[in-house]
């Protein structure tokens, strides 16, 4: 009876949703291949049953048979699904691990739907190391360690460089307050007692100390998470001023992507187009405009103008330079 009931749960799972229900035919002929006998009036009463339970098994409106009302819904599991494949930071086997997971919660036809759509992208990073970091971490979290570990940087012939930290052997000990996920990076946000401020470290770039993590009693400050990451990453912070780009037409599409939410079209011709909106004067704003090269002017402020002219001619003077040598040469 019990064993019935949950067989005939299961087929609901994986064989029906809202576009694919089945009848209570279809339900005795799929359990009479696990050799479990059935008949009609037993599956309404088991299906009722299961209903009344809280699981949520929908009747069609047309009496044409039931279907279960899976949690993740079919454009939302896509969507993860989606990220989790595109997602350069989570190896090509963690991927398909983690969407297998996803897919468990769907109909079989709604996972053929989604897996004929994913590209597997083959070149993705391996991930272990990273994976046990983060584990290391957040175990650190929820048990209120503080850990020591090694940061380094990476050289283009695969060389690790330490970084030096004179207070105690290149080691650096921090109590982390959390992992957060920025531009496809994992960072590390940590607390230093000698230092009493919070610091930001890439997660991939830790080497953690096992036996040298310990437990600690020590408070630690309130911190805006989402202050804090702004400030770390986002050109936008500081002093903001008043800007006022021209660019050409056709470049329209990039600016609108980057700038959505911050700016405002003013004039538009059939060939330029100028936006205004106020932001930070930083490297990265600098760059991105730069990107550009004769497709964007800046028409204010003055110092943006400036700084654009003097980033242009201290790249210059080192061509110039490696141009005087050739010719004297």
């Amino acid at each position: 009876m019990i064993m019935k009931i949950l067989k005939t749960l299961q087929i609901l799972q994986k064989y029906s949703d809202e576009n694919h229900p089945m009848t209570v035919n279809m339900i005795i002929n799929m359990l009479a291949k696990q050799d479990i006998s059935a008949e009609r009036k037993g599956i309404y009463r088991d299906i009722k049953k299961m209903m009344m339970a809280g699981y949520p098994i929908e009747k069609c409106s047309n009496n044409q048979g039931f279907y279960y009302q899976h949690e993740l819904e079919y454009a939302d599991a896509k969507i993860i699904c989606d990220t989790i494949n595109a997602s350069n930071f989570i190896s090509m086997r963690h991927s398909r691990k983690l969407i297998d997971e996803i897919m468990k919660n769907l109909s079989i036809y709604e996972q053929e739907a989604i897996d004929q759509s994913l590209c597997y992208i083959a070149n993705k990073v391996d991930t272990t190391k990273l994976t046990y970091t983060l584990t290391k971490i957040q175990d650190a979290i929820n048990l209120h360690q503080q850990i020591a570990f090694y940061y380094f940087d990476h050289k283009f012939n695969n060389e690790i460089v330490y970084r030096k930290n004179n207070q105690d052997n290149n080691i650096y000990q921090r109590i982390p307050k959390a992992l957060v996920l920025v531009n496809d990076k994992y960072y590390l946000i940590a607390y230093a007692i000698n230092y009493q401020s919070y610091g930001i470290f890439r997660a991939d770039k830790i080497q953690i100390i096992d036996e040298k993590s310990v437990k600690t009693d020590f408070i630690l400050p309130a911190l805006d998470i989402s202050k804090f990451i702004n400030e770390n990453f986002n050109m936008n912070i500081g002093i903001k001023e008043n800007i006022e780009i021209r660019f050409d037409n056709d470049v329209e599409h990039i600016v609108y992507d980057r700038l959505l939410d911050e700016a405002i079209r003013t004039y538009k011709d059939d060939k330029y187009f100028i936006i205004n909106f106020d932001a930070k004067i930083s490297s990265d704003l600098i760059s991105w405009i730069m990107s550009f090269k004769n497709k964007a002017k800046v028409l204010k402020p003055k110092s943006l103008i400036n700084d654009i002219i003097a980033t242009n001619k201290e790249v210059l003077e080192i061509y110039e330079q490696d141009r005087s040598s050739s010719a004297n040469n």
